[in-house]
């Protein structure tokens, strides 16, 4: 398999430790490197770099300080930007069958400003008898240097999920 996203880089938890900007991961699950989303979009890095994680929680949280940009696909996709002008796109990959989702509920709107760790959306996910593979991708990540990222399992909101180091300047 090709190597599509070389900015994302597999550390060990020393190695990141105080490394670039933190990203908290935004859901509770299984950490893989996003080549292996089902989605060619994610998988073939069209919509950006990142990571992809198993979903096993019910809850959303903000991985950063920042505004939401905008919530699309009927809740499962959101468009979060951070103060430093980083893009992130987190896209739950459900099955159209199981929409709309049982117990939605936002706590956050378009537009609207949030700190990190804040909780921004839940679904009662019980229903889904299909993993859920969520992309956690920078679409912006042209402008910045290399995420690297450690945990092979993290627990939202508080583990971080990966760190984002700023481009060298040449």
């Amino acid at each position: 398999m090709m190597a599509v996203h070389k900015q994302v880089i597999k550390a060990n938890e020393n190695q990141v430790q105080g490394l670039g900007l933190p990203i908290y991961s935004p859901v509770s699950g299984k950490v893989f490197p996003l080549e292996h989303h089902p989605v060619a979009l994610f998988s073939r890095g069209i919509l950006g770099c990142g990571v992809m994680l198993l979903m096993t929680g019910h809850k959303l949280y903000a991985p950063f300080d920042g505004t939401v940009e905008q919530i699309r696909a009927g809740g499962t996709e959101f468009i979060l930007k951070s103060r430093q002008g980083i893009q992130l796109l987190i896209s739950l990959d459900i099955n159209e069958r199981y929409l709309p989702l049982n117990g939605l509920r936002y706590y956050i709107n378009q537009k609207q400003s949030f700190t990190a760790k804040s909780l921004l959306f839940y679904a009662d996910f019980r229903q889904v008898k299909e993993p859920i593979h969520v992309a956690v991708t920078i679409i912006n990540h042209q402008k910045l240097g290399g995420i690297y990222y450690s945990h092979q399992q993290v627990l939202a909101p508080n583990d971080i999920l990966f760190h984002i180091t700023a481009k060298q300047r040449r």
